[in-house]
């Protein structure tokens, strides 16, 4: 399948966030790596094929840029991956404005909410594929009250 990338930009903030669905994790972390211009490798082959995702920011080297890397298994991008990855770029954009998680959780639990809502949203726009995974460690049982 072809890759589908695209910006996000957050209202007061100077972060931007690039979204990119794939096929091959290992070859947008080199293209990435590449393009800003990182010295030593961000991830070997090996531990990329292990995962499904990753967040890569760029403070350190040139920019406020954050790429969120989903990579897609069996032609489908994976429901706990995206939002697991979104969690982490929710912790960077506001590390990187000084927001303390235990002294404003709300914070963090609205921008968090806002950044899942528009990615899922963009990506059904986009037709993605995706798939929602059955967790056998999580049960759940319906209570009328």
């Amino acid at each position: 399948m072809k890759d589908i990338s695209f910006e996000i930009r957050i209202k007061n903030s100077k972060v931007k966030l690039i979204l990119t669905i794939t096929d091959d994790l290992f070859k947008i972390i080199k293209i990435i790596r590449a393009k800003h211009k990182y010295r030593k490798p961000l991830v070997s082959k090996k531990e990329a094929s292990e995962w499904r995702g990753v967040v890569i920011s760029t403070f350190e080297v040139s920019s406020n840029v954050i790429h969120i890397v989903i990579e897609r298994k069996e032609g489908k991008a994976d429901m706990s991956t995206i939002t697991h990855e979104i969690f982490h770029t929710t912790g960077r954009i506001l590390r990187k404005i000084v927001i303390n998680y235990y002294e404003d959780e709300e914070s963090y639990a609205y921008l968090n909410g806002v950044l899942n809502s528009f990615i899922i949203s963009k990506l059904i726009e986009l037709n993605e594929t995706i798939s929602y995974s059955k967790h056998e460690d999580i049960k759940a049982k319906c209570v009328f009250i």
